[in-house]
């Protein structure tokens, strides 16, 4: 079974995680990619790299993570991103979508 905080759909996965601050999304954000690899890992999965987004909501400015790891790769913070057809931004206020449509 995946990891609790991580929903698949089809060959789609995302990993939500929260926190009150930087540091405790940053650390339950870390946390949650490691038992993610190991579930990839035990069920021979392969990550796509160049599919993979990492992204931080908030609504303030100054949240920015740092990068995230998972197993030796790096992944940059995005400021937006497409998920099942809906284009997220870190504020949640829609409008990358809704000018994109």
């Amino acid at each position: 079974m995946a990891p609790e905080n991580c929903y698949l759909f089809a060959d789609d996965s995302i990993i939500v995680t929260s926190g009150e601050n930087r540091d405790t999304s940053t650390e339950s954000m870390q946390k949650s990619i490691e038992e993610a690899s190991n579930w990839y890992s035990e069920n021979c999965l392969v990550l796509n790299s160049a599919k993979t987004d990492v992204m931080t909501m908030s609504n303030t400015s100054n949240m920015k993570a740092p990068d995230s790891k998972f197993d030796i790769l790096t992944f940059k913070q995005s400021f937006k991103i497409k998920y099942l057809g809906v284009i997220l931004d870190y504020q949640l206020n829609f409008k990358p979508h809704t000018k994109k449509n």
